[in-house]
């Protein structure tokens, strides 16, 4: 279900800016068995988003939404967390709200406090409008019926007042902290997963209505939430690839102690001698880590070329296979490795580029370093369909190649290579020291790419993501 992300009747003392982004926003929970949500349990779930997203709001009085008021007021001080992680990121702030908020809504003492303002206000309504009728038509059966409405409606108010004076108790704010905590620990896992597009949320300006409402429809698309989904088993690309920087990276000329290093750490400096040549190396690796050991540059890795990543989105790419227990389309996962090996040649300090293909020229879209994650999202939402055409892509790796450069396809090989394009590729290899890497997603013959790649590795079952960014991990040089 679709919320919005600024209330009808909000508790959050915002400015005009702030309520309009709110306005923009949508807060997507899953609110299963939950279709007749009253309008007091939705206002909470949209205020949940600009309480995060702007952090500390002040709280103000709002008739018909007092439990709402109280809900914030005990939830203030656990939210302390959450809101560093959310603070100003539209991203973290959409996808952790209505983690909040459905940990609200699920504790049923709150729902209940909930549910009876909800009560109160109908009551107070019915009220009103039997009280309007009554003095309209001065009939003495409206008028009846005007004070029986009185009557419920001080019912419906005495039950509130119960279960407000109830939520100031011990239980009921141990209920609340452990929806914020939850909601705490949903905002760290997003993080994680955002961390895999490797770049910082986008910055609006509140009259870039457009700008924002686009990104906000594409980040809550279900293909975009798989492919974060996927970004967070893939992360283990970009973090193996950094911690093999030590050995394929930077090449060392020579190799210094920090300062006073044999003062303090007199016993640490004795073992780094200590043992056979393996153990001394890899005591040396760990006080590089860790920053008690430097060194001297030979050479960065600009000697290396441009990281090329081409990813098949032909029609035959929507069939779909297994990752950790889950079903993804073929598409969805080689748009996720391609992001995942993105950020890995980022953390060794390479360009990269990532080009789409099927059957046109048309369908070539490519995006580069330091585009950004708006762009980046673009990018990967762009689904062109149709056939595959291979000969294509290797026109255009022919075309931009450059020197020591590093070419990954990630494909279902459903495709055939002409004899003129083998050739261009071998000569490539020859006269760039071009290395050709082919990930095979599905069930496409791989005797298409056989003679032509340096490394070829068929996935079918992903039944463990991290062996596959392992195995991307040692190809990136």
């Amino acid at each position: 279900m679709n919320i919005p992300g600024l209330a009808n009747k909000s508790v959050l003392d915002m400015s005009f800016g702030q309520r309009a982004v709110s306005r923009l926003a949508s807060i997507n929970a899953d609110l299963s068995g939950r279709d007749d949500l009253n309008d007091v349990s939705k206002d909470l779930l949209s205020d949940c988003f600009p309480n995060l997203f702007y952090g500390d709001l002040p709280l103000k009085e709002v008739e018909g939404r007092e439990i709402n008021k109280t809900i914030f007021q005990y939830a203030d001080e656990h939210l302390s967390k959450a809101r560093e992680s959310c603070h100003g990121k539209l991203v973290s702030s959409m996808f952790t709200a209505p983690l909040l908020g459905t940990a609200l809504l699920d504790d049923k003492f709150i729902e209940d406090c909930l549910k009876k303002q909800d009560e109160a206000n109908k009551a107070q309504e019915e009220a009103q409008k039997a009280e309007e009728q009554a003095q309209k038509s001065g009939d003495p059966g409206d008028q009846q019926q005007a004070q029986q409405a009185r009557q419920k409606a001080k019912a419906a108010q005495d039950k509130l007042s119960e279960v407000s004076q109830k939520m100031s108790s011990q239980m009921s704010q141990v209920a609340i902290k452990s929806a914020v905590r939850r909601a705490a620990e949903g905002a760290e896992q997003v993080q994680d997963i955002l961390s895999g597009w490797g770049d910082e949320e986008p910055t609006f300006d509140v009259s870039d209505t457009d700008r924002i409402k686009s990104f906000i429809d594409n980040l809550n698309s279900d293909k975009m939430k798989k492919i974060s989904n996927l970004l967070g088993k893939f992360r283990g690309v970009a973090l193996a690839a950094r911690r093999a920087k030590t050995i394929t990276g930077i090449k060392p000329t020579g190799v210094e102690l920090t300062q006073d290093f044999d003062r303090i750490f007199a016993e640490e400096a004795a073992q780094l001698f200590m043992g056979s040549h393996e153990e001394m190396l890899l005591k040396w690796l760990d006080y590089f880590d860790i920053g008690l050991m430097g060194w001297e540059k030979k050479a960065t890795l600009s000697e290396y070329g441009d990281f090329m990543v081409y990813v098949d989105k032909s029609g035959s790419m929507t069939h779909e296979s297994n990752v950790e227990g889950q079903m993804y389309s073929n598409e969805v996962i080689a748009t996720a490795i391609s992001i995942a090996v993105a950020q890995a040649t980022k953390s060794k300090e390479r360009k990269w580029t990532l080009t789409t293909f099927s059957a046109n020229q048309s369908s070539m879209k490519s995006i580069t370093s330091g585009a950004g994650i708006e762009k980046l999202m673009k990018w990967a939402a762009f689904n062109p369909s149709g056939g595959t055409n291979f000969n294509m892509v290797i026109d255009d790796m022919v075309k931009n190649i450059s020197n020591n450069a590093d070419v990954l396809v990630i494909t279902d090989c459903l495709f055939q290579v002409d004899d003129g394009r083998f050739k261009s590729i071998m000569d490539a290899k020859k006269d760039h020291n071009l290395r050709l890497m082919v990930i095979t997603i599905g069930a496409g013959d791989t005797s298409s790419v056989e003679g032509l790649t340096d490394m070829v590795i068929d996935v079918n079952d992903l039944s463990d993501a991290s062996i596959l960014s392992k195995k991307i991990a040692q190809w990136v040089r």
